[in-house]
């Protein structure tokens, strides 16, 4: 099975979208084609198979009628957030925090917004790749 990856899908991103029309002079934000990836995925180091969705992010799932499509989806994100397999990190200063993102979904919380937050990214080069764009949704939205 594949689930659609769709950036626009995001409600931050159509807000950006929103504010971009709404004001010309806005840098515009880069736009990314759909993306089909398999809904499992299998770790390459660990072998640990991973539910490979986004709350943010997960549109669709290939073959599916739209209702049924959503009824699954709206299913599989309760189970990625659901408190029994979430962990909420209580911040102390000096703390430093390291995840693998082969499908870890995050966000910044567990903070308090008036302390300043410094983070640094970094990323590897995969060595596996997964995941396809949706060449009918591309020549479908053009």
């Amino acid at each position: 099975m594949e689930v659609i990856h769709q950036f626009d899908y995001s409600d931050a991103i159509k807000q950006t979208r929103l504010r971009e029309a709404q004001n010309p002079k806005l840098t515009k934000f880069p736009t990314f084609p759909d993306v089909a990836h398999p809904l499992v995925i299998t770790h390459p180091e660990s072998g640990y198979k991973a539910l490979n969705i986004s709350p943010m992010f997960s549109c669709d799932v290939v073959g599916y009628e739209e209702e049924q499509a959503q009824a699954l989806l709206a299913k599989l994100k309760a189970i990625a957030v659901d408190t029994k397999y979430t962990y909420t990190h209580h911040w102390q200063m000096g703390d430093i925090l390291i995840w693998d993102n082969w499908r870890t979904c995050h966000t910044a919380t567990g903070h308090k917004r008036k302390f300043r937050r410094k983070m640094h990214r970094t990323t590897l080069a995969a060595t596996d790749t997964f995941g396809r764009v949706d060449e009918d949704r591309l020549k479908a939205s053009n």
